[in-house]
């Protein structure tokens, strides 16, 4: 499998952040994307619907892997005080890095929230999961910290 950021396959309205992001490196559809994550959370002994806004990272790096592919971590801010966090354009505007990412936010209390960005682009909730190049977090959005970050690739094929 070949990881790209590309427009979300049928996405709609209300679909939530993790299935989005998902989709947007896998070629997959959130409906896709959902059911093999509900099938993760069921191995691991837990039920979840597949479309929820709670998704466990564990779970969607899990099927990184499983999609044929691999993460390390990348920028990790989990240990520092959320005000010392970077707001989502304060890191974006730092950061152009080749590999697609998948940043992981947080309010600092309950809510987080994920998106996949490759090249200063982004697909999001809030780009309705169409490819576009950054400008700026939606006023809505402002909130949110980056928590950390997740470096995807394909992994070479062993020799």
């Amino acid at each position: 499998m070949i990881f790209t950021l590309d427009d979300v396959r049928e996405w709609q309205t209300g679909v939530s952040c993790t299935p989005t992001a998902l989709a947007a490196i896998s070629g997959r559809t959130p409906t896709d994307i959902g059911q093999m994550l509900q099938n993760i959370a069921a191995r691991c002994g837990r039920q979840i619907a597949t479309e929820r806004n709670d998704y466990a990272v564990d779970d969607w790096l899990m099927l990184i892997k499983e999609l044929g592919g691999d993460w390390v971590p990348g920028d990790d801010y989990s240990g520092c005080a959320f005000v010392k966090r970077p707001l989502i354009d304060d890191w974006m505007a730092g950061h152009s890095a080749p590999d697609i990412e998948l940043i992981f936010c947080d309010d600092g209390a309950k809510i987080g929230h994920v998106f996949s960005t490759h090249e200063g682009k982004v697909v999001d909730t809030y780009t309705d999961g169409k490819v576009i190049e950054f400008t700026a977090v939606p006023d809505d959005f402002q909130f949110l910290r980056v928590k950390r970050t997740f470096i995807v690739w394909d992994p070479e094929p062993s020799a």
